[in-house]
């Protein structure tokens, strides 16, 4: 699957959500918000699963957490019109290109 698939699929959970809350509609900003809250789910999943945290403090499963994290961050991308297919591979070229310039080498 490409990374639109992924957004295809959340966005049509998304949509299944809008249906049974009408009342609720979320633009970009909130979405971030959301997001910036799972991804500390997945920290404290983390930090509990690694021994850093008490089993009992942990709020989520680990795998539950990457998905909340990863459904938001697509929702986000889709509303921003952003394609994340073209973003990435534009990305891992201009990383590869900074990597083999020793851009990360020590100084």
């Amino acid at each position: 699957m490409s990374l639109s698939d992924y957004i295809n699929e959340a966005e049509s959970i998304y949509s299944r959500m809008e249906k049974r809350f009408p009342h609720i509609r979320w633009d970009p900003e909130i979405f971030f918000l959301d997001f910036i809250e799972e991804v500390g789910e997945l920290s404290n999943a983390i930090l509990c699963v690694r021994k850093h945290k008490f089993a009992h403090r942990q709020k989520s499963d680990l795998g539950d957490a990457f998905f909340d994290v990863l459904l938001d961050l697509f929702l986000l991308a889709s509303r921003m019109n952003i394609d994340l297919d073209r973003e990435w591979m534009k990305g891992v070229e201009s990383f590869k290109r900074r990597l083999d310039s020793g851009q990360f080498d020590p100084r």
